[in-house]
């Protein structure tokens, strides 16, 4: 019996080290819908380039770039805010619970400048950076090819709370 045991978390230690290393770096876009406090929604688009450090951890930055922003009508002045760039660095932590499936969390920094603008006001620009806290999976279409769906904390700080939901195309490399 255990020579069975220990035959079976080999094979299973094995499997595993040779699906992680097929996987190495990996690279991806993502839309992020980012949503505030105050139900103000932006859009960033983002790209992501990761590396796997061992087959449940994964290290990763981001940079994205605004693509849609926030306008309305305060006492009959224009107010808009745009994301400018976000950055940011984090840790992946999952298991493949199918060859295809890979549930995750995630945990890091980020980076959010961004650019605020009333009519006759002119602009503000500002920055803003804490710790992200988030869950994701990514589901495999084949080996190398995958689409990603996040929900992340992006910022909790005293002034601003930042929430995404992000859908994206993952490519292991």
């Amino acid at each position: 019996m255990r020579k069975t045991i220990l035959l079976f978390a080999a094979m299973l230690a094995i499997s595993g080290n040779a699906f992680a290393s097929q996987l190495g770096l990996y690279g991806g876009l993502q839309y992020q819908s980012i949503e505030d406090d105050e139900n103000t929604e932006l859009g960033v688009l983002s790209a992501r380039l990761g590396s796997f450090l061992t087959e449940n951890v994964s290290a990763e930055v981001r940079i994205g770039t605004g693509v849609s922003d926030h306008g309305e009508r305060i006492s009959g002045m224009k107010f808009s805010v745009e994301a400018d760039t976000t950055l940011g660095a984090y840790f992946r932590g999952g298991v493949f619970i199918t060859p295809r499936v890979y549930p995750y969390i995630i945990v890091g920094y980020t980076q959010f400048d961004y650019t605020a603008k009333l009519e006759g006001f002119g602009s503000f620009s500002d920055d803003e950076s804490g710790t992200s806290l988030g869950i994701g999976a990514e589901f495999f279409i084949n080996k190398k090819t995958g689409l990603t769906l996040e929900a992340m904390r992006l910022l909790d700080e005293d002034d601003i709370e930042l929430d995404a939901l992000n859908l994206g195309v993952v490519v292991n490399f």
